[in-house]
């Protein structure tokens, strides 16, 4: 087996016209390329590179390794990219040819292919990234590199590059850069740890009941589910104008389980988190109930009201932090910015800090906004407005007073 490698290892295609061509001549196929498909692969890309139809020859040395993945045809691949201009991939492949023939190289051979490599990396640029956790799967233009840490500085073309990191458990990043010869980059990427959603199951005696999470139906009771972490609203309709509310606060990574069973009629309670239980007579029940007073429609209104001030504020500083990230990128991008890469990252870093805590605050005011106005929207046929009576709901946000009369 190894005379038959050293053999093949003495031939190489010749591919004229780069400054490693000095390969001996190419009539035939190597020893050992016994594979149809390589063989095929590998006469077609040797006709085509004597014509100068280099992206053709590169196709086919592809083809045939991919057939028959022998060392000596990461050369002709290396070189086919050197002729396209595609040097990070040409370095790519010479790097690839002397670890794998690393054994049956001929010393002038690895002398001239660590000189193009040299010639390679001087003007490529140079990219490091940091990542954090460990384990994390790196990918650079859709292509895996790896798993962090990344020790190994990347040799990429000039240009724009997208950096993807993701890792089972952690919320995947990616990040756009845009690189220049001669200024060496290093990017530190930090994963936010993922949160798991909590679960519900909503029972009850009367099967078929339409279960509502904060007033959007999601199906027929019983129903199970996942629910972001935080406080929710759920609703059970029945037949006729039988209802049953009560508001749950979902955990992340617990299941809560509530039991609801429609009834004719509301009371507070069912806001206090009591259970609205079921009742004889629902007809006679119905005609006696008492509406309640305008406090707790009062209450829900002016919490609807507040959540969507705050939103709506948080949602323009948002979009002002990151119209702000997007121009300093950019002035990174054409040198605009006058600072060490350190205090470009520092500088991205505190933008993004910053755009994530005004998007988490958003999420919540909506949220806030959203089960205020569904807790009103339930509230309103029980409650007694009085008539002539009035009643006012003031709502204050970052800077905004807001009043409602009804």
């Amino acid at each position: 087996m190894r005379t038959a490698l050293l053999a093949m290892a003495t031939f190489a295609v010749a591919i004229a016209a780069t400054p490693l061509a000095h390969a001996e001549d190419a009539a035939g196929v190597p020893a050992g390329l016994n594979d149809d498909t390589a063989k095929e692969g590998f006469d077609k890309g040797v006709g085509m590179y004597k014509q100068g139809d280099y992206a053709g020859a590169l196709a086919e040395f592809l083809s045939a390794y991919k057939a028959k993945p022998f060392y000596s045809l990461l050369y002709n691949i290396a070189q086919s990219h050197a002729m396209l201009d595609h040097d990070a991939q040409a370095l790519y492949y010479y790097v690839k040819y002397l670890n794998e023939g690393a054994d049956y190289i001929d010393a002038d051979r690895r002398d001239l292919v660590l000189q193009e490599i040299e010639r390679l990396e001087d003007i490529l640029c140079q990219l490091t990234i940091d990542v954090t956790p460990d384990g994390a799967f790196v990918l650079v233009d859709g292509k895996l590199i790896g798993k962090s840490p990344i020790a190994e500085v990347q040799y990429l073309d000039p240009g724009e590059h997208e950096i993807l990191v993701q890792a089972q458990g952690w919320i995947t990043e990616t990040r756009t850069l845009v690189l220049k010869r001669e200024k060496p980059t290093t990017i530190a990427i930090v994963l936010e740890a993922a949160t798991s959603p909590g679960k519900i199951v909503v029972q009850s005696k009367a099967e078929g009941s339409v279960v509502l999470i904060d007033g959007v139906k999601v199906g027929a009771a019983p129903w199970k589910g996942d629910l972001e972490a935080g406080m929710h609203v759920v609703s059970l309709k029945g037949p006729g104008e039988a209802t049953a509310v009560e508001e749950v606060e979902i955990v992340e990574g617990e299941t809560q389980k509530v039991v609801l069973d429609p009834v004719v009629g509301l009371d507070a309670g069912s806001f206090a988190g009591e259970t609205v239980l079921p009742v004889k007579g629902e007809q006679k029940a119905k005609k006696k109930a008492k509406k309640i007073g305008p406090g707790p429609f009062a209450g829900a209104a002016g919490t609807a009201v507040a959540g969507g001030v705050v939103a709506v504020v948080l949602g323009v500083l948002g979009k002002k932090n990151h119209d702000a990230y997007v121009d300093f990128q950019e002035d990174v991008a054409s040198g605009a910015f006058t600072g060490t890469d350190d205090e470009a990252i520092a500088k991205q870093k505190d933008i993004s800090d910053r755009g994530h805590g005004l998007n988490g605050g958003f999420v919540a005011s909506l949220t806030v906004a959203v089960a205020g106005a569904v807790a009103a929207a339930i509230l309103a046929p029980f409650t007694d407005f009085g008539g002539k009576k009035k009643v006012e709901v003031q709502a204050s946000g970052p800077g905004v007073l807001v009043t409602v009369s009804f």
